[in-house]
């Protein structure tokens, strides 16, 4: 019962080979670079010496952050505003504790496996910088994958700068990150669309076209028709062309214009978790969401991204899939000063997410479900109502970094 127990944990977290994740952090005087890998992945990329194989002993910390300041900074790792020619200063690094149980899942590594390492380095900036360029020179061997002709492994992590956190993935064949400083405000890293515009109703046109040739034709048997009753008929209908005229709305907003709409104020409720403050946050989903509404969406969208079973970790969101985006006919709603359209859009998509802890890397999709008002308001379009019907996760939660 045991190994099949364990067996099937292994699946759920195969990570019995190097692994490893590089945050960067960047401010206006500051840029601190922080990798946080297992000695598995240190023995990949380079040589520290140490009299166990399985850990490091406090003695040794400082020649195995000297061989790693060596591999991450002989070769110009992190540039500044084109420049490379930064002084770093280094932390103690910190070891996590593993708990020697889960040594069964990793006969590979083993303890090296598990023995994880945070190191810091920093470095003072003169000036805020405008650009910053992470680039991987040298990728471990993905040894899980194929034990027999190894593909390189992609280096995960995220940059936090201005308050947004960005994850990114760094492989062979795209090897750098480039982080622009954005101006504009909470705004600028917003998905727009083309605002929306009513347009005249066919039905209203053709109603147009049929009231007039009807009382062109009544006029016309009335003046030269044998009998009166011909032309009265005619007039009846005129009349009662003019009354479903009357009711019947003269523009209509188009629900193909509608669509974009939907599909970029749902992306930018994703969006706004970018930030790490709670109020930016906020301040961002209300560009996107109105009235009561804003409350559950921050409660629902943060509650799916944080991962419990990891420390309360938040995933970042990588990618939204639309599978559908269903506008109802607006209507138009008349107020006393204003006038105003609104519907309500049926959408499903599939959400996917990264999350990091302690050197891997988790991805999780969830397929959602939801409705929302979709309206017109004086500070733009917003979603003011709705519910959240249904969230299935769409896969196993699986590392992706190993």
């Amino acid at each position: 019962m045991l190994a099949l127990v364990l067996n099937m944990l292994f699946v759920l977290h195969p990570q019995d080979g190097p692994h490893a994740e590089v945050d960067l952090t960047v401010e206006d005087r500051e840029i601190a670079l922080v990798i946080t890998a297992n000695l598995a992945w240190l023995d990949e990329l380079i040589d520290i010496p140490r009299e166990l194989p399985e850990n490091l002993h406090r003695t040794e910390t400082g020649a195995a952050v000297d061989a790693l300041e060596a591999f991450l900074f002989d070769q110009p790792t992190v540039v500044v505003d084109g420049s490379s020619t930064l002084v770093w200063t280094s932390t103690s690094p910190i070891a996590n504790h593993p708990d020697p149980a889960l040594l069964p899942l990793f006969p590979k590594a083993g303890m090296r496996g598990l023995r994880k390492w945070r190191f810091e380095f920093h470095s003072t900036l003169e000036h805020p910088p405008e650009q910053v360029t992470l680039r991987w020179h040298e990728f471990a061997p993905d040894r899980i994958t194929d034990p027999l002709d190894p593909p390189p492994l992609p280096v995960t992590g995220e940059i936090q700068a201005q308050g947004l956190v960005d994850p990114f993935m760094l492989t062979p064949a795209e090897p750098a990150y480039t982080w622009h400083r954005t101006s504009g405000g909470l705004g600028a890293r917003l998905a727009t669309y083309a605002p929306p515009a009513a347009v005249m109703n066919p039905v209203s046109i053709a109603l147009r076209i049929t009231l007039g040739g009807s009382i062109l034709t009544s006029l016309v048997l009335w003046r030269f028709g044998p009998r009166p009753l011909p032309a009265a008929i005619g007039f009846g209908l005129s009349l009662a062309i003019a009354i479903t005229l009357f009711q019947t709305p003269q523009r209509v907003m188009p629900t193909d214009q509608l669509t974009p709409v939907a599909e970029a104020l749902h992306i930018n409720m994703y969006r706004a978790f970018d930030y790490t403050e709670r109020s930016a946050v906020y301040d961002s989903l209300a560009l996107s969401v109105g009235g009561e509404l804003l409350d559950t969406v921050y409660e629902e969208i943060f509650a799916s991204l944080v991962m419990r079973d990891e420390g309360g970790a938040v995933a970042r969101v990588t990618s939204i899939t639309h599978h559908e985006v269903t506008p109802e006919p607006a209507q138009l709603i008349k107020n006393a000063d204003t006038s105003q359209w609104n519907t309500w859009v049926r959408l499903h998509w599939t959400v996917r997410g990264r999350v990091t802890h302690w050197g891997h890397s988790h991805q999780r999709a969830d397929r959602w479900s939801a409705q929302f008002r979709l309206e017109e308001t004086s500070n733009g379009w917003r979603f003011t109502e709705g519910v959240f019907e249904e969230r299935t996760p769409e896969d196993l939660e699986i590392p992706d970094v190993l």
